[in-house]
């Protein structure tokens, strides 16, 4: 355990977990298998915070430190709140109040990936819209600015994709490092 933070979000998932166990169990004793297999799914869903954690450290991707607690929290709220304490049927706000917050801090998870993806998506757009002007010069003033056609046509998108994802890593990694220390 790195911290106090990380025990308390340890103690709370494996309690979660007991108590989709036992919740589990009541609802395919008292014969409500769909709530039974809710619980059952969830108890799977519960260790994913920690696995995409493990993973993000392997691969030196920074999230916040609030990124497990947040996940589990949202968890018990969807499955278990949710689905199986029935609020998404008894509060008509629920699924919008929950569909709201993880939108919020997947902005907040996701920036700095945000930012990179819309750079290489604006920059394919920028080499498509380029090879439609030599499309719309070669058909209307007959130039030859396309030359071989298909083939041009897509090795300069090609080589300008292939350019800008490295471009947009370059991005990523850049804003990650530089906003690790802000979560």
């Amino acid at each position: 355990m790195k911290n106090k933070q990380d025990k308390y979000i340890l103690t709370f998932a494996i309690a979660f977990e007991i108590l989709l166990l036992i919740t589990a169990i009541v609802n395919f004793m008292n014969g409500v298998k769909r709530n039974g297999y809710v619980s059952i799914m969830s108890i799977f869903l519960v260790p994913m915070p920690f696995i995409l954690s493990y993973l993000a450290n392997k691969k030196y991707i920074t999230l916040p430190s609030s990124f497990k607690a947040t996940c589990l929290v949202f968890i018990f709220a969807t499955q278990y709140l949710g689905e199986l304490v029935g609020f998404y049927f008894t509060l008509w706000w629920w699924d919008l109040l929950l569909h709201a917050a993880a939108g919020f801090y997947a902005v907040v998870v996701g920036e700095a990936l945000f930012i990179a993806m819309w750079a290489f998506c604006f920059s394919t757009t920028i080499s498509s819209l380029w090879e439609i002007f030599e499309y719309i010069g070669d058909s209307l003033l007959k130039t030859n600015m396309l030359q071989e056609g298909l083939r041009d046509t897509f090795q300069d998108l090609l080589a300008g994709e292939l350019l800008a994802l490295l471009a947009a890593i370059v991005i990523y990694l850049k804003l990650r490092y530089k906003n690790s220390s802000s979560y």
